[in-house]
């Protein structure tokens, strides 16, 4: 199979052999990818100060197997640099999309996700806005969309509109049960279920508890494990 000139993002690159790279791809026509550069270390490299993260790429390349061999590389104008705290939750974005997108499995509304992520991340004051609204993203397009609006089965309100003035614990899979506290990392409000059903991030109250339930479902589909760079955001955002 031969590919050319496909936009695409580089996810990740690890050195291979001498002088050569492994590079994942996240491409809007093929999904995620791998690739060898070959020869992309080297001094003399075509490739060289263009093999760049978070900005759009044209890849050409060339399949026989499960790694492909990149055969073109051309840089997209008009992508920002990330940096500071940007750049980190770049990598977290990068890092969710390596261990949850599937291989060769093409999701443009996905992709346009992403690229938009990275443009916000270099122009919000809150770079968190721009976290949250992948994730959920990341979960619709996995086929994992929240139950948000309606009370969960099994409960004395079942079936209900979710209340803004009420406060809920939430189950990823059945959603939103009301309870009797206010606080605690358990527990949610109504309006804050509200608010990201509607994908209103602009109260900056409920971006916290935001975080808090995106990330336990997202920990689901990670198996219960924790991704490195998130870590690294807990102490920075």
């Amino acid at each position: 199979m031969r590919v050319s000139e496909t936009p695409g993002f580089i996810l990740h690159s690890r050195p291979f052999r001498e002088s050569s790279s492994i590079i994942d791809v996240y491409s809007r026509d093929y999904g995620r990818i791998g690739l060898v550069a070959r020869g992309a270390r080297s001094a003399k490299s075509r490739w060289r100060g263009v093999m760049q993260p978070f900005r759009q790429l044209d890849f050409s390349w060339s399949k026989r197997s499960s790694l492909g061999t990149l055969t073109g590389l051309d840089i997209d104008i008009g992508w920002p640099e990330l940096s500071g705290k940007t750049l980190y939750c770049g990598l977290y974005l990068n890092e969710l999309l390596i261990r949850l997108s599937r291989s060769e499995d093409p999701d443009e509304s996905l992709y346009q996700a992403y690229g938009r992520a990275i443009h916000e991340l270099s122009a919000l004051t809150d770079p968190r806005l721009a976290l949250r609204r992948f994730e959920k993203q990341l979960l619709e397009s996995l086929g994992f969309a929240l139950p948000l609006l309606s009370e969960a089965a099994g409960g004395k309100y079942e079936g209900n509109a979710v209340d803004a003035a009420s406060f809920y614990t939430f189950d990823p899979h059945s959603g939103p049960s009301r309870c009797q506290r206010t606080t605690g990392r358990e527990v949610f409000s109504g309006e804050m279920l509200l608010a990201l059903a509607s994908n209103d991030y602009a109260n900056p109250k409920c971006l916290p508890q935001m975080r808090r339930l995106l990330q336990t479902a997202l920990k689901f589909q990670l198996g219960g494990r924790e991704l490195a760079s998130q870590k690294m955001l807990r102490k920075l955002l």
